[in-house]
C-alpha cells in the first residue's frame, strides 16, 4: 500500500507546464498589465479563458497537489489559451520528446495500442479541446477549426461511444481485475471472466436489480432454502451496511484488514446535503416517540429513492452522515476521471429532479438538496480494530472541494469545483463559474452529451467475507442478523449521544497519529459499554459519533457515561496535541437502520443527535452538555456542572441551556469493567423465589393469619371465629402471589392432608386485562371446572334444579351454546343481569361448602358484573372463605364495600425492610451471607421491592457466573462483585431493557410479539404473529419457556395462556419497539379476532383496542360504540362509560361530532352514567348532547326562560336542514330522552327549576314522538309543577300521563311519580297505592333502579307516616337489589334511610353501621348526589351528638347548613337533611351550658345558625305540608330556649305542631312532639305518654354512659374491616444507609372526611331489619294480593286505590307499623304480584 501526499508526478506534464511558464515568463512584457494577478486564469466571458501574469510564477508550486489526470486537463487548457499555440505545441512536444528516455517512449507507444490513458487523453484534446489544426482570430477571441477538426466533430457520436465503453473498461479494471481468482472458486454464481472481457459484456453493471451474490446457474441447480443459501442472505444483507470499497479489498487480497491500512485511489466525489430536514426534525420531535419514528420513516424513504439512482449511476456510498450522503466514482490511478466526474454530474442533476422540492405529507414540511462535485486523489483507511471493530472512511483533498461546492450551492442547486470541472471535456456539461478567480466552483446548469449509465456495481461475496465484514458493523445489527430477526433491530430508546470533532486537519497529521487518536477514542467507549455509530473525516477534520444505551448495552447510568466518555476523550487526544469539541445530549431517538436494503447504516436519529451536533460546533475545543443530559448525571458523585448563559442553536426557536461538565475534585477515573458474555440461563440460584412459597422472607405476622384462616376452614368456622374475607392488597412485585401460594400450600397440608383422593377445597379464579370487559370472566374458570363433567357438559342433576327458560343465561360461565328463548328477549337489561346473579349464586352454593375456600387473582381486573357476583357471593355463601389478591389503587364501590365489611381482613403489603432484604439476598444467592455493602446498594437501587431486588441479584449473577464464598459460606466481596455493582441499573425501566438486552435475538422477537398483544397473552396468538422461517430454530413455546426461566413471564393456569412478570416490564419491551411495527402487529390482531369471532360481543372492545392502537381509528370508533352499546345492553355500565369515553375520544379526532351519531353517543354515555348512579357526570354528558342540538340547559341559580314555543330550536323546525324528515323525529327523540334525564338528575339535586325547565321542555317536544315518552314527559313535569306548589296543574298532567301509558315500563314510572307527589302532599293512603303499584310493575318488566328508587320513597313514606319497622323493611330490600347491581346512588339513599330510621328508634349501633356503609360507597371516588350527600351530614351530625363529640356535631351541622343553602327544597326525601340540621343547634342549645360551652361558641350565634336552619326548614314546609308539625316543634323549643321558661307563644307553637301531626296521621310526629315538649319543659307525664305510644322514642335522644360512648366512639376515618398492621420496622438499618434512604410504610386506609364514621358494616342477617328491645310484639308486614292493570287504571286488589277523581277506597284493616325480628327474617319483604 502506498500512502497518501506522496504520488509519482508525471514528469512529462510538468516540463510541459514549465515550458509554457518560461515562455509566458519571457514574454510578459508584451501582456496586458490590465489583467488581475490573482489566479492563472480570468474569467472574460463563460467558456472562454486567458492567461493571467503572476510575478516570480512557479507552475511547480501550484500544481502539486494535482492528480495526474488533472494536470493533463490543466495543460490541455493552458494551451488553448495560449495566443501562439501552435508554435509553443510543436517546441514543448518536441522538447519533452528529447527528454523522454526510449523505455518511457516504447511504453507511451504501448499505451496508445492499447487504448489506455495516451487514447483517453488524445481523444479529450481531438474531440472537445481542438487546438491542435485550428487557428484563433485574434479579433474576437472566438477560434475557428480546420476542414480536419469538422470532419472530425462530424464522427463525434462515434466518438461518444467510444469513450463509453472505455470508461466502461476502466470501472471493470477497477472494481474486478485485481480480484483474487481463488477466491471464488467456490461460489458457483459468479463467473469472473465475462466481468474482465469485452467492454459490451457487463454482467456485473445491471440496473441494480440483481443478486449482489451473483446469478445463479442457469441449469436450474439452485441451491433453495439450504443453510449455505440462508448464509448467503446473510452476508448480502452484512454486504448492505459497508460500502462497495470494503468489499472490493476483501476480494483482492487473503490478507486480514490491518488497522491503519490505506489504499490511495483517484476518484469523483459528490457530497448531497437535504435542506430542510431540520425544520422537519423540530416538527416531527413534537409528537414525542411516534415523531421520531415518522422522521425515520420519512428519511428511510427520501434515501431509498436518493440510494438507487446512485447505484444506477455506478456510485459508491462511503458514509451516511445525518441527514447527507458521501458518494464516490473510483477508477485505477492512471485513469481519466472526466467519465468519472461526468457520472456524478449526471447523478446529482437526475437527484434534484426526483428529490428536489420533495413533500413530506401532514407536516407541511420540504425537502430539498444542495449538492457537491469534486474529484481528486482519494484514500479509504481503515483504523480502530478495538473490540474488533473497524472504521472504513476516505480522505483527501478533494473533500475540501466538495464541501466548498456543497456550502455554496442552495437548495436545488449543484456546485463543481473547478478542478473537476475542467476534467469534463468542453461542451459537455453547462454553467456558470460562481465567486472570484478561476478556481472557483461552477454551477451545474446543464449536461448536453451524458454519458451512457453504467448501473450498480455487483460484487460477489464469498462465504469467508463473514468474519470480516463483522467488524465493520456494530454488535446490534449482528446479533439480529445472525438470528434472522432483522426485522426487529428498529427500536425507540432512550440514550445518550455524544459527537467529538477533531479540529486538526488531517493533512497535519499522520495515519499513525489518525489510528492512535481513534483507536484511543475506541477503548474508551468499548470499556464505558458505549457503541460507535461513526468515523468520517471531512473539511473541518474528523468527527466521531457514539451512543449509550444502544443494544446490546443499556445502563441507568448511561448519561453518565457519555459524559464521562466525553471528558476522557478530550483529556487523552490533547495529550497528543489533537484538539477536540465535544457535545453531549441525553433523549429518545430511533436506533435502527437508515438507509435502504441495497445500502444502509445502523444510525440513532432524533432530535437530540441534531442537538448533539450543534453543541460539538458550539463547544469551541470544550464539551458541552444540554439540559437532559445534567439532569440525568444530577446525582452522580462523580461529576460537576457548571451552567453556562443559554445559546442559541441552529433548529431551536428558543435559547437552550447548556453545561460544561467536569470530574469531581478528588475522583478517579472509573475502574476497568471487565466485559462478561451475556448469559441466557437464568442462574442456579433463582428461580424458586417467585415459585417456592416456602422461601417467604418476612411476612411473619401476615402468614400467621393466613394459618388462623386455614385451621378455620378445616374447622368449618369461617366467619364464626375469624374473617370471612382476606384482601391481600399491595403494588407489583411486592409478594401477593406468592401469600396466594402459601394459602394453597397450608391448605394442603392442613386441610387435605395425606388423602390423595380429597378433591381440593379451593376454587380458583383470576382476572385479566385481556377480558376485563368480559362479564364474568374472572369466574369461569371457577363455573367450568366444578361443574363441568369429563365430557364438558353440565350434569343433570344441576340442570333440573335450574328453569329452563333461564339457561341460556349461563353462557357467559359455561359452553352451554344455548339460544336466547323468547323469554329472555322479554326481559329488560337490567332483568337479565339480576336473573343471571341469582343463577350464579344458586350454582355456587351447589358447588362451595362451608369450609371451601373461593381464590381471585389479579382482583383490580375484576369486571363491574364480576364484583358484584363477587359481593354477592361473600354476603350469601356461608362457611366460605374468599381470598382476593389485587393492586392498591382505588377500585370499584363493591371493592370498596368489600374492605369495609367487619368480617373482612385487609393485608396491605409492603416492600421489605433491610433486614428482610438482608435475608432475601442470601437465598436468592445461595450463601449464607452477603457483604453488607451489596445489601445497601441493592436496597438503595431496588427499594425493598422483591420482585426487584431478585432482578438486581440476577444482573450480578449474570455478571459474576460464579460466586466465590469463604469456608463459613459467605460471599467474598472481591473485584468482580465491584465490577458487577457498577452495572447494577438503578431505575426499573433501565433494569427491565438490560434484561431484554440480554436475551438472545429469537427471545427478543418473542418477547416484543408478545408485549403487543397485551399484559396478558395466548400462545396460539403469539404463533400466528410470528412464525418460524426455518427448521432448527427454537420454537415459540421453547422461546416462552425461556422466557419463564428468566422470570420475565409466567404461565398461567390456563394451558397456553402467559402473562408479562411485571406491568411495567411489559410497558417497557412494548415502548422499545417502532409505531410502524406495533401498528402492523395491532392490525393482524384485530382482523384476526374479526376472522375468527366475527359477530360475538365480547371481541368488540378486543378489536377496537388493536384497531386504535393500529391507527385504524375508523374501525376502533366503530367497535368502541359496539361494545359500549353492548355493554349497556348486558347493564354493564362501567364498562359502557369506557368504551363511549374511547369512541367520543376517537370521533373528536375525526372531526366527526358535528352528526346525529356523535349526539346518540353521548346521550348513551350519559345514560351509562346515569344507570350506574354517577348524576354528575351523566348530567356533565346530557348537557353536551344537548348543546350539540344548539340548546343550551340553564345552570343552578341562573335566570331561566320558559320555552314558549318548541320551534325556538333548531333542530324542531321543518327546515331543519336535512331533507329527510324522519332525522328531525330522531333528533327530537334524542331530546326527550335526555331532558328526561336531566329532569331526574337535577331534580334529585334539588336543582327545582333546572329540573322543571327540562321537563317541562321534554313536554313540548315529545308530541309528535311516541305516547311512552310523551306518557313519561307528562309524568316528570307533572313532578315538577308538584315542587312548586302548583297542585292543579300537577293533577292534570299526571291524569294525562296515566291516561296516555299503555306499556307497563312506562306506568311503572307514572306510579312511582303519583306516589312521590302524594307522599309530598301527606296524603299517605294514596301514595302507598302508587308506590306499590310501580313496585309490582318495576319487578315484572326487571327495572331494578325504578325497583330500588320506588322501595326508598315508599320507605321514606312509612318513616313520615310513623312506620318505622316497615320502613326499614323496605330500605333493606332497596339496598339488597342497590348492592347487586352496584349503584351507588340507590346504595347511599338506602343506607342513608337505614342510618336515619335506626337513629329514629334509638339503635344507635345500625345507625352508625349503616352512615359507614354510606361513607364506603363515598370512598369509592363516585361523586354523590346532593340530597344524599345532605341527609347523610345532617344524620351524621346527630349521631356525633347522641356520642358526645361537640366539635364533629357542630362541624357537621354547618356542613349540612351549607349544604341546604344553595339548593330550594325540590325532593320529599330531604326531609331528615333539613329536620336534623335545626334538631342539632337546638338540642345544642338545649345543653349549651353543661357541654357546648366549652366550644368556644358564642350562644347568640349557635341562636343564629338555629334561626336560618329554621328558615330553611319553614321553606321546605312550604314545598312539604308533612314538614310542618316538626318545624313547629323546633320552633316553639326555640322560643322557649330564648325565653328560659314556659310561655304563651312557645305554647301555641307546640299546640300547632301536634294538630299538624295529628291531622297528617304522622303517629312518629305526634309521640316525638310529646317526648321532646315533656324534656324540654320537664313534665315527665307527657314524656310517659309519648313513650307508651311509641316505646323506642325514649332510646332516640337518651343519655349514654361511658361504656356506650366508648363502643360508640366515632372516629374522622373509616376503619371497616380488621386491617393487619405488622409491627415491621421498614426503616433503614442503624450505620447502614444514609438517612436520606427513608421508604414509607402503607398504614392504615387513609382519612377521608371528618365526619365519617368508624363502624363496622352490615352483614347477611344485618340486611333484616332489627326490631328495639323495647318492642314487646309487634306485628307482621301483611302481604300484598297480585294487583294488574288495565286501560282505566290500576286493578284495586285488596288495598284501595284513590284515582284522581277524588273517589276513595278502603284500607285493609289490620296493618301495624312493625315487625318481629325473628318473624321478619324467615319472610322477607314481597308482593305477590312478583313472587317467585
Amino acid at each position: 500500500m502506498a500512502s497518501l501526499g506522496s504520488p509519482d508526478p508525471d514528469k512529462t506534464v510538468i516540463q510541459g507546464l514549465s515550458g509554457i511558464s518560461d515562455y509566458f515568463n519571457r514574454n510578459k512584457d508584451k501582456r496586458n498589465s490590465n489583467h488581475s494577478t490573482s489566479g492563472f486564469f480570468d474569467e472574460k466571458k463563460p467558456g472562454s479563458l486567458q492567461m493571467v501574469p503572476s510575478q516570480a510564477f512557479n507552475i511547480e508550486t501550484c500544481i502539486d497537489n494535482l492528480i495526474p489526470a488533472q494536470k493533463n486537463a490543466f495543460l490541455i487548457k493552458a494551451l488553448e489559451a495560449s495566443p501562439d499555440y501552435s508554435e509553443l505545441m510543436d517546441r514543448i512536444i518536441m522538447d519533452v520528446v528529447k527528454t523522454l528516455p526510449s523505455a518511457t517512449v516504447q511504453k507511451i507507444q504501448h499505451d496508445v495500442e492499447n487504448d489506455k490513458l495516451i487514447v483517453k487523453i488524445s481523444s479529450a484534446i481531438s474531440v472537445t479541446s481542438p487546438m491542435i489544426g485550428g487557428t484563433l482570430n485574434q479579433k474576437d477571441g472566438s477560434r475557428k477549426k480546420s476542414a480536419t477538426l469538422s470532419s472530425k466533430q462530424q464522427g463525434s457520436d462515434v466518438n461518444l461511444e467510444f469513450e463509453s465503453q472505455l470508461f466502461k473498461k476502466e470501472i471493470r479494471k477497477f472494481w474486478y481485475e485485481g480480484i483474487n481468482r481463488d477466491l471464488l472458486r467456490n461460489n458457483p454464481h459468479f463467473n469472473l471472466s465475462d466481468s474482465l472481457t469485452s467492454p459490451t459484456s457487463t454482467p456485473l453493471l445491471g440496473n441494480g436489480k440483481g443478486d449482489s451474490l451473483g446469478k445463479r446457474q442457469s441449469n436450474g441447480d439452485s441451491v433453495g432454502n439450504t443453510e449455505e443459501e440462508l448464509k448467503r442472505q446473510r452476508l448480502k444483507k452484512l454486504a448492505s451496511y459497508v460500502p462497495k470499497l470494503v468489499l472490493r479489498r476483501l476480494l483482492n487480497s487473503e490478507s486480514p484488514i490491518a488497522c491503519a491500512e490505506m489504499e490511495p485511489m483517484v476518484a469523483a466525489v459528490f457530497f448531497a446535503d437535504i435542506s430542510g430536514f431540520t425544520p422537519l426534525t423540530e416538527k416531527l420531535a413534537s409528537l414525542g416517540l411516534q415523531g421520531i419514528e415518522q422522521l425515520t420513516i420519512v428519511l428511510n424513504t427520501y434515501f431509498d429513492r436518493l440510494i438507487s439512482c446512485i447505484h444506477l449511476h455506478g456510485g459508491d456510498i462511503i458514509k451516511f452522515a445525518g441527514d447527507a450522503l458521501l458518494v464516490v466514482w473510483p477508477i485505477p490511478l492512471n485513469g481519466s476521471l472526466f467519465g468519472a466526474v461526468l457520472l456524478a454530474c449526471q447523478c446529482a442533476k437526475a437527484l434534484l429532479k426526483d428529490l428536489n422540492n420533495y413533500s413530506v405529507e401532514n407536516t407541511g414540511c420540504v425537502l430539498r438538496l444542495h449538492i457537491g462535485v469534486g474529484a481528486g486523489e482519494i484514500a479509504g483507511i481503515c483504523v480502530g480494530g478495538v473490540g474488533g471493530r473497524v472504521e472504513y472512511f476516505v480522505s483527501g483533498t478533494v473533500l475540501e472541494q466538495v464541501s466548498s461546492c456543497e456550502k455554496q450551492a442552495a437548495p436545488g442547486e449543484v456546485y463543481v469545483s473547478a478542478l473537476a470541472w475542467m476534467l469534463v471535456p468542453e461542451g459537455r456539461i453547462q454553467g456558470v463559474q460562481k465567486g472570484k478567480g478561476n478556481f472557483s466552483n461552477w454551477r451545474l446548469d446543464s449536461i448536453s452529451e451524458p454519458m451512457e449509465l453504467p448501473g450498480d456495481i455487483e460484487l460477489p461475496i464469498t462465504l469467508p467475507m463473514e468474519s470480516t465484514l463483522k467488524q465493520f458493523i456494530q454488535p446490534a445489527v449482528m446479533r439480529h442478523l445472525a438470528s434472522g430477526s432483522g426485522g426487529w433491530l428498529g427500536e425507540l430508546r432512550h440514550v445518550s449521544v455524544i459527537f467529538v470533532s477533531l479540529t486538526v486537519p488531517f493533512r497535519e497529521y499522520r495515519l499513525v497519529e489518525l489510528q492512535e487518536a481513534v483507536s484511543s477514542m475506541q477503548e474508551i467507549i468499548h470499556r464505558l459499554e458505549g457503541t460507535l455509530r461513526q468515523f468520517m473525516i471531512d473539511d473541518k477534520g474528523s468527527v466521531l459519533i457514539a451512543g449509550w444505551g444502544v443494544p446490546p448495552f443499556s445502563h441507568e447510568d448511561d448519561a453518565v457515561r457519555a459524559v464521562q466518555a466525553a471528558i476522557e476523550i478530550h483529556t487523552t487526544l490533547n495529550k497528543i496535541a489533537i484538539p477536540t469539541s465535544i457535545g453531549v445530549t441525553t433523549g429518545k431517538a430511533f436506533c435502527g437502520d437508515v438507509g435502504s436494503t441495497a445500502r444502509r447504516e445502523y444510525a440513532m436519529v432524533g432530535d437530540i443527535v441534531n442537538l448533539s451536533a450543534r453543541l460539538m460546533v458550539a463547544a469551541h475545543s470544550g464539551i458541552l452538555t444540554d439540559q437532559d443530559t445534567f439532569e440525568a448525571c444530577r446525582t452522580s458523585k462523580k461529576l460537576a456542572f457548571k451552567r453556562l448563559d443559554d445559546i442559541r442553536v441552529k433548529g431551536k426557536v428558543n435559547p437552550i441551556a447548556v453545561y460544561v461538565p467536569s470530574r469531581r475534585k478528588g475522583t478517579a477515573r472509573e475502574p476497568t469493567l471487565r466485559q462478561v458474555a451475556s448469559s441466557n440461563t437464568p442462574s442456579k440460584y433463582l428461580g424458586k423465589s417467585i415459585h417456592d412459597a416456602s422461601r417467604i422472607v418476612g411476612r411473619v405476622e401476615e402468614m400467621k393469619a393466613i394459618a388462623e384462616l386455614v385451621l378455620s376452614m378445616k374447622n368449618k368456622s369461617v366467619g364464626v371465629t375469624t374473617e370471612k374475607t382476606l384482601v391481600i392488597e399491595g403494588p407489583e412485585g411486592v409478594g401477593k402471589s406468592l401469600l396466594v401460594r402459601f394459602f394453597e400450600q397450608m391448605v394442603k397440608e392442613n386441610v387435605i392432608g395425606n388423602s390423595a383422593n380429597e378433591k381440593s377445597p379451593i376454587m380458583f379464579g383470576a382476572a385479566d386485562q385481556i377480558n376485563n370487559s368480559t362479564p364474568y370472566h374472572a369466574w369461569q374458570e371457577i363455573f367450568q371446572s366444578h361443574l363441568l363433567d369429563d365430557s364438558g357438559k353440565v350434569p343433570r342433576y344441576v340442570l333440573e334444579e335450574l328453569d329452563v327458560d333461564t339457561l341460556p343465561l349461563l353462557n357467559v360461565v359455561l359452553p352451554l351454546g344455548l339460544p336466547e328463548n323468547a323469554t329472555l328477549r322479554a326481559m329488560s337489561a337490567q332483568k337479565k343481569m339480576e336473573v343471571t346473579l341469582s343463577l350464579l349464586i344458586k350454582l355456587l352454593k351447589m358447588i362451595a361448602s362451608p369450609g371451601m375456600a373461593i381464590v381471585l387473582d389479579n382482583a383490580h381486573c375484576l369486571d363491574s358484573s364480576s364484583w358484584s357476583l363477587t359481593l354477592a357471593a361473600i354476603i350469601q355463601l356461608e362457611g366460605v372463605l374468599f381470598v382476593l389478591a389485587t393492586r392498591t389503587s382505588r377500585l370499584s364501590v363493591q371493592y370498596s364495600q368489600i374492605v369495609h365489611r367487619p368480617d373482612t381482613m385487609r393485608i396491605p403489603l409492603s416492600n421489605l425492610n433491610l433486614d428482610e432484604i438482608t435475608k432475601f439476598m442470601s437465598n436468592l444467592l445461595g450463601v449464607k451471607k452477603v457483604p453488607e455493602k451489596v445489601i445497601t446498594e441493592i436496597y438503595r437501587k431496588g427499594q425493598g421491592n422483591p420482585y426487584i431486588t431478585e432482578q438486581l441479584a440476577d444482573v450480578i449473577l449474570q455478571e459474576v457466573g460464579t460466586l466465590k464464598t469463604n469456608k463459613m459460606g459467605e460471599l467474598i466481596m472481591n473485584a468482580e462483585i465491584e465490577q458487577a455493582l457498577q452495572k447494577v441499573p438503578e431505575g426499573t425501566s433501565a433494569l427491565f431493557v438490560t434484561k431484554v438486552d440480554k436475551l438472545k435475538p429469537r427471545e427478543q422477537t418473542v418477547l416484543k410479539v408478545a408485549s403487543i398483544v397485551g399484559i396478558v397473552f395466548t400462545e396460539k396468538m403469539v404463533e400466528m404473529l410470528h412464525k418460524v422461517e426455518k427448521n432448527g430454530e427454537p420454537s415459540v413455546r421453547e422461546n416462552l419457556l425461556t422466557l419463564q426461566e428468566s422470570g420475565l413471564i409466567q404461565e398461567q393456569s390456563e394451558a397456553g395462556t402467559w402473562a408479562f412478570a411485571n406491568t411495567l416490564l411489559r410497558e417497557v419491551v412494548y415502548g422499545l419497539m417502532l409505531f410502524s411495527l406495533k401498528r402492523a402487529y395491532h392490525t393482524q390482531i384485530a382482523e384476526y379476532y374479526m376472522r375468527e369471532q366475527d359477530g360475538i360481543a365480547q371481541i368488540y372492545p378486543i378489536v377496537a383496542h388493536h384497531y386504535k392502537l393500529a391507527d385504524s381509528l375508523q374501525e376502533a370508533l366503530e367497535f368502541y360504540t359496539k361494545a359500549g352499546s353492548s355493554s349497556l345492553q348486558q347493564f354493564q355500565n362501567a364498562e359502557a362509560v369506557s368504551f363511549f369515553n374511547d369512541a367520543i375520544i376517537l370521533a373528536h379526532k375525526l372531526n366527526q361530532t358535528d352528526n346525529l351519531e356523535y349526539i346518540t353517543l353521548t346521550r348513551k354515555l350519559a345514560t351509562a352514567f346515569h344507570n350506574s348512579g354517577r348524576f354528575d357526570k351523566a348530567d356533565e354528558q346530557y348537557r353536551k348532547a344537548m348543546e350539540l342540538m344548539g340548546v343550551s340547559i340553564p345552570q343552578p341559580g341562573g335566570k331561566i326562560k320558559p320555552i314558549k314555543k318548541i320551534t325556538q330550536f333548531t333542530f324542531c323546525r321543518p327546515n331543519y336542514g336535512v331533507d329527510d324528515t324522519s332525522e328531525v323525529n330522531l333528533r327530537k327523540r334524542e331530546a326527550v330522552i335526555i331532558l328526561l334525564g336531566l329532569a331526574k338528575i337535577n331534580y334529585f339535586a334539588c336543582n327545582r327549576d333546572v329540573a322543571h325547565f327540562c321537563s317541562t321542555t321534554a313536554l313540548e317536544i315529545s308530541g309528535d314522538v311516541n305516547t311512552g315518552q310523551l306518557s313519561e314527559s307528562l309524568a316528570m313535569a307533572s313532578l315538577t309543577y308538584s315542587s312548586i306548589n302548583e297542585y292543579k296543574m300537577a293533577d292534570q298532567l299526571l291524569q294525562r300521563a296515566f291516561e296516555s301509558s299503555t306499556e307497563l315500563d312506562v306506568k311503572k314510572n307514572v306510579m312511582q311519580v303519583g306516589g312521590m307527589i302524594f307522599t309530598s302532599r301527606g296524603n299517605w293512603e294514596r301514595a302507598e297505592d302508587y308506590f306499590i303499584q310501580s313496585l309490582e310493575a318495576s319487578k315484572i318488566v326487571g327495572d331494578l333502579r325504578s325497583y330500588e328508587e320506588t322501595l326508598n320513597f315508599l320507605g321514606t313514606m312509612y318513616y313520615l307516616e310513623g312506620d318505622l319497622y316497615k320502613s326499614i323493611a323496605h330500605s333493606t330490600e332497596a339496598l339488597k337489589s342497590a348492592i347487586s347491581r352496584g349503584d351507588i346512588q340507590s346504595q347511599m339513599l338506602a343506607c342513608n334511610a337505614l342510618a336515619r330510621n335506626y337513629y329514629a328508634i334509638g339503635d344507635l349501633d345500625k345507625c352508625q353501621q349503616y352512615l359507614s356503609d354510606a361513607s364506603a360507597v363515598m370512598e369509592s371516588d363516585y361523586a354523590t348526589e346532593l340530597s344524599s350527600e345532605m341527609n347523610f351530614t345532617a344524620i351524621t351530625s346527630l349521631m356525633f351528638f347522641s356520642t358526645g363529640n361537640n366539635t364533629e356535631c357542630l362541624r357537621n351541622a354547618d356542613t349540612a347548613l351549607a349544604l341546604l343553602q344553595k339548593r330550594d327544597p325540590a325532593c320529599f326525601f330531604t326531609f331528615i337533611a333539613y329536620a336534623a340540621t335545626v334538631e342539632v343547634f337546638v338540642q345544642v342549645l338545649t345543653q349549651y351550658d353543661s357541654r357546648y360551652s366549652l366550644t368556644k361558641i358564642p350562644k347568640s350565634k349557635l341562636v343564629s345558625r338555629a334561626e336560618k336552619a329554621l328558615a330553611l326548614f319553614t321553606k321546605f314546609s312550604q314545598a312539604f305540608p308533612f314538614a310542618v308539625p316538626r318545624l313547629q316543634l323546633w320552633k316553639a323549643a326555640l322560643i322557649h330556649l330564648e325565653a328560659g321558661k314556659a310561655n304563651s307563644k312557645s305554647e301555641k307553637e307546640w299546640t300547632k305542631a301536634t294538630d299538624a301531626a295529628k291531622n297528617l296521621k304522622m303517629r312518629y310526629d305526634e309521640a316525638f312532639i310529646m317526648y321532646e315538649k315533656g324534656k324540654i319543659q320537664g313534665k315527665q307525664l307527657e314524656v310517659k305518654k309519648a313513650i307508651e305510644s311509641m316505646p323506642f322514642i325514649s332510646s332516640r335522644n337518651k343519655e349514654l354512659n361511658d361504656f356506650e360512648k366508648s363502643r360508640l366512639t366515632l372516629s374522622r376515618s373509616i376503619k371497616g374491616g380488621k386491617v393487619l398492621t405488622p409491627n415491621r420496622d421498614l426503616g433503614p438499618r442503624k450505620g447502614s444507609v444514609g438517612a436520606a434512604l427513608t421508604l414509607g410504610r402503607p398504614g392504615n386506609r387513609s382519612s377521608i372526611e371528618p365526619y365519617l364514621l368508624k363502624s363496622p358494616t352490615q352483614t347477611e342477617e344485618d340486611l333484616s331489619p332489627l326490631a328495639s328491645p323495647s318492642l314487646q310484639s309487634p306485628d307482621k308486614i301483611p302481604s300484598r294480593e297480585s294487583s294488574g292493570f288495565s286501560a282505566d287504571g290500576p286493578v284495586k286488589r285488596g288495598i284501595s286505590f284513590r284515582g284522581l277523581d277524588g273517589v276513595e277506597g278502603k284500607r285493609d284493616s289490620g296493618t301495624s307499623q312493625s315487625v318481629a325480628e325473628d318473624e321478619f327474617m324467615e319472610t322477607p319483604m314481597s308482593y305477590s304480584v312478583f313472587t317467585d
